[in-house]
């Protein structure tokens, strides 16, 4: 790829679709400089990828584009400055954007390229096409989502559960999935002792037991003769509830990762509309300007973004109005849809891992805002679920 990219100069027409450009100047070439077609919907959008171009030490020059008829575009173009031979990513801008830069390209010898993200390709548009996969381009996810437009607010580098932590891990989940109506119940009788802010509940059901007796194994829970379940800390009691489901989905990416399945992976971190609440969200009694929210992972693969949400509490049917939000689907839905395509664009995926079914009327409304439902036994080959994500 980069025997083919070699120009040093690059014209980019700037979209709401950071990544092409991204791609294309940063990732599949070594460029000194971009010049950036710019129209007046899009000024912020190239403020924004100015930024970033910047941190890799590529000079901008911006152009405004007034008029988006062909003629216009051809004499803006021919009125740019060039240092040498610019190659042209055609990828941004309306059709006739591009087809009048590939036509003014390929008239004056540039190369004119354009990046698929979907497919994960670059495409050259010479008189027959010439395909290049983009496979191996790898993205780390805080960098991913900069390229959007937001910050990504510091968190501890991903660590690998323990061997040990990793098999209690897997011996809970695989217990979890197969006994949905224990899970259930246990639930409940966390959440109550949650809800008066205790650190012990009762065993409501005998059958309890067993799953209890994991939770201790983990060390995070421990169990009196007369059946009360003591919890070690607060933390300890929220794992208990379902945030061991995050660590257990933590604990396949981090094993992807070192088996070159996915290129990188986040775990419980949260993106800013604002540089300065990323920076200070951790200082108490900080007043945040713009929105932030929390993912409870997510990962890279071919320049592509993929957010996962993790469920182990019972989801009602669809409509029923609750004041916890993680009881709503319809919340789970459109956080994903929203956030998804905020920090990741037009291509990225969304997954949900429940350990309970979601009601079809769910399982609908996910598929059809193109999100994946990985439910019950599936969890447990969850490596090879979120493989083909992609694909």
């Amino acid at each position: 790829m980069a025997s083919i990219l070699t120009s040093a100069e690059q014209v980019c027409f700037i979209s709401a679709q950071p990544m092409p450009n991204y791609i294309g100047a940063v990732k599949a070439a070594r460029i000194r400089k971009a010049h950036f077609v710019v129209t007046s919907a899009m000024k912020e959008k190239a403020k924004q990828l100015e930024c970033i171009f910047k941190k890799h030490g590529i000079a901008v020059e911006m152009h405004d584009l007034a008029d988006t008829t062909p003629r216009h575009i051809f004499d803006l173009l021919e009125g740019i400055q060039f240092q040498s031979n610019p190659d042209v990513n055609v990828t941004g801008g309306n059709k006739i954007m591009s087809l009048t830069a590939t036509e003014w390209a390929n008239m004056n010898e540039y190369l004119p390229f354009y990046v698929d993200t979907e497919k994960s390709r670059l495409l050259i548009i010479r008189n027959q096409f010439e395909t290049i996969p983009l496979s191996s381009i790898k993205i780390p996810v805080r960098e991913l989502i900069e390229v959007h437009g937001y910050y990504f607010a510091k968190t501890d580098a991903p660590q690998s559960a323990s061997i040990p932590k990793r098999e209690i891990l897997m011996e809970l989940t695989e217990y979890a999935v197969g006994h949905p109506d224990q899970l259930k119940e246990v639930n409940r009788d966390i959440s109550e002792a949650a809800r008066i802010n205790s650190l012990s509940c009762e065993i409501s059901n005998p059958s309890e037991a067993d799953l209890f007796s994991i939770f201790k194994k983990a060390g995070k829970a421990d169990m009196t003769s007369s059946g009360r379940v003591i919890f070690s800390d607060d933390l300890s009691r929220e794992w208990c509830r379902g945030k061991w489901l995050e660590d257990y989905v933590h604990a396949v990416l981090y094993k992807m990762q070192m088996d070159n399945k996915i290129d990188d992976w986040s775990k419980s971190f949260s993106i800013y509309s604002s540089k300065e609440d990323a920076s200070k969200a951790s200082q108490p009694y900080y007043k945040m300007e713009g929105f932030n929210n929390e993912f409870d992972a997510a990962f890279t693969r071919a320049g592509q973004l993929a957010v996962i949400e993790c469920k182990t509490i019972s989801i009602p049917k669809f409509g029923k109005v609750s004041k916890d939000a993680e009881n709503k689907v319809s919340d789970i839905a459109y956080k994903l849809d929203s956030l998804t395509k905020k920090a990741g664009g037009t291509f990225a995926k969304g997954v949900l891992v429940s350990v309970n079914d979601v009601p079809q009327q769910d399982q609908k409304r996910l598929k059809d805002a193109g999100h994946r439902l990985i439910t019950g036994r599936k969890i447990l080959n969850l490596s090879d679920e979120l493989t083909g994500l992609f694909q």
